[in-house]
């Protein structure tokens, strides 16, 4: 009809919301730019300014383009001045990224996704695949109906400055997943049968599966993913087999050009009996450092009870008088209480809350003085293990006529649940004076960070 009307559009590529449409094929693919591949003087305005021209809203050359990202985040850490050279070290990175951005227009996708027309017979499965690295993080997502995938989009982000540590990053990889899978439901108007969340990392499916109290940071990530995909979706993809992982790590445009699992996803999405299985029961098996090992294999703290059962600290010394004795003779205890059954659980408690707040610094300081010094707070404090492996603060005093506890006093974690006991049982022994005069008998045996401000909030102090 519009060859008719003599209105057709002869024009083999159409340039179609930033993108460019070769009616031939069908394909979308980015429109082609010209940059100035000779820039051996580049600076770091020249970085942001070329990369910045890429346009790409469904994020198919993402894994080439996270070049760019990446090394601009390095330019950040450097604190390079807008105009000043790049170092000869980022100039090579930054002319293979532009030889790869002068190409980014030859790799595309096709617009529709089922080119033989969408089967009413087969279901609409939607897969999204998340990921991590050290780098990066992100997600991607596919159809399939039969026995054909379509790529849908692509989303990644630059790992934040602040170090987190893997899992962590791969917990908001699945948070990206969760989002994408918001944002296309929201807009594709095929129903969508079924849904699949994959992730590659078996410790963030454990957090999602947990009935635990989480920490904030993972509980707060864990709510929002578990609002929007139900913890059923997801499931265990080998770290080969993620498409993620070229998103995340970054790869040249050859590669990108030729990767079949990047455009169609893995091969076992079209098939339901190849697809991995993972089940929450299953053994989580983690890799330990060397120090880890030594720190396990040495001799056990022994755990207390559950601290938060208690009240006050006279409620800890009474009921582990009572269990000890039990243990020891098999009746009640009578009598008052001795100068041992004082100390003993009170010690049990001090080593314990050490162990689990300083474990990094109690493993440092077993290990040899001089890597123990890398760590900020056993340098401030001067931490030391003393003949009962206690974590004991050094200082200036040491030659003053005090007593032993006072010249090295106990470190104590701030938040902990014992430390807040602690200093209410000394305000109370100090007649609930003011926060001065707990905080001078608290050091005479403890050191608390910050503990002015702990005893005026334990003790509701002003």
């Amino acid at each position: 009809m519009a060859e008719k009307d003599q209105v057709a559009d002869s024009c083999e590529q159409i340039n179609t919301l930033g993108l460019v449409w070769n009616t031939t094929n069908d394909n979308l693919s980015l429109a082609q730019k010209f940059f100035s591949i000779d820039q051996s003087s580049a600076t770091k305005r020249d970085v942001l300014h070329q990369s910045s021209r890429v346009f790409d809203p469904l994020g198919f050359t993402a894994p080439v383009t996270i070049s760019a990202k990446l090394l601009l985040q390095q330019l950040w850490q450097k604190k390079l001045s807008w105009d000043v050279p790049l170092p000869s070290e980022y100039q090579q990175q930054w002319q293979t990224f532009l030889h790869d951005l002068q190409h980014l227009h030859t790799v595309s996708i096709p617009r529709c996704y089922w080119k033989n027309g969408m089967s009413t017979d087969a279901p609409i499965e939607l897969h999204i695949f998340c990921d991590a690295s050290t780098k990066a993080y992100g997600a991607v997502s596919y159809f399939r109906q039969g026995n054909t995938t379509a790529y849908v989009i692509a989303r990644n982000r630059v790992a934040p400055l602040k170090q987190l540590t893997l899992p962590r990053l791969e917990l908001m990889g699945a948070t990206i997943a969760a989002q994408m899978l918001t944002m296309i439901t929201s807009s594709i108007q095929c129903q969508i049968d079924s849904t699949h969340m994959w992730c590659d990392s078996q410790i963030v499916l454990h957090w999602l599966n947990s009935n635990k109290k989480l920490q904030q940071f993972v509980s707060n990530r864990v709510s929002t993913i578990t609002k929007v995909c139900p913890v059923q979706w997801w499931g265990y993809c080998p770290s080969a087999e993620n498409p993620v992982d070229l998103l995340t790590r970054g790869i040249p445009l050859s590669s990108l050009q030729t990767s079949v699992l990047w455009i169609h996803g893995p091969e076992w999405i079209v098939s339901e009996d190849l697809r991995p299985t993972w089940n929450p029961t299953d053994i989580l098996h983690v890799q330990l450092t060397a120090a880890e090992v030594e720190v396990l294999s040495s001799d056990p703290v022994e755990e207390p009870r559950e601290v938060n059962k208690y009240s006050t600290m006279a409620d800890i010394i009474d009921i582990e008088r009572f269990i000890e004795c039990v243990k020891s003779h098999g009746s009640k205890p009578t009598g008052p209480i001795t100068a041992s059954e004082l100390s003993k659980p009170q010690m049990l408690w001090v080593q314990s809350c050490q162990h689990s707040t300083y474990l990094k610094e109690i493993t440092s300081l077993q290990k040899s003085q001089i890597f123990s010094r890398r760590l900020p707070l056993v340098r401030q404090l001067r931490l030391f293990l003393d003949s009962s492996n206690f974590v004991r603060c050094g200082g200036r005093i040491h030659n003053a006529p005090l007593n032993h506890n006072t010249k090295f006093p106990y470190l104590f974690p701030a938040t902990h649940r014992f430390t807040s006991l602690t200093v209410y049982a000394t305000h109370a022994t100090q007649l609930h004076g003011g926060t001065l005069s707990t905080v001078t008998a608290l050091r005479q045996r403890y050191w608390i960070p910050a503990a002015r401000r702990v005893t005026a909030k334990v003790c509701d102090l002003p």
